[in-house]
């Protein structure tokens, strides 16, 4: 289950092998949340520019990413796993 910022309890569905980034992406194909995002492989962290309302060209997103209410670190969401059943929550962080 993906929870993200206004709507909580929003759903998609979560196959094996995916990522947090791979469920967040899901739930954009699903019309769920609007989101745009950049890898910078060199530095190995997922920037996000757009999510759910949180827009800017300059400054990536803050965020607090849980995982079954654990703490992820939010700039490694592309690399973390997910399995069925997890629940992910996602807020931007005021700045």
């Amino acid at each position: 289950r993906l929870s993200a910022l206004r709507q909580p309890g929003r759903q998609g569905r979560v196959m094996s092998g995916m990522t947090i980034l791979d469920a967040l992406n899901a739930s954009v194909l699903a019309g769920d949340i609007h989101m745009r995002f950049s890898i910078d492989r060199r530095a190995g962290k997922t920037l996000v520019w757009t999510l759910d309302g949180y827009q800017s060209k300059t400054q990536p997103a803050t965020l607090q990413v849980l995982l079954n209410n654990e703490s992820v670190d939010a700039v490694r969401i592309h690399q973390a796993p997910v399995t069925p059943g997890d629940i992910i929550a996602v807020q931007v962080i005021a700045r």
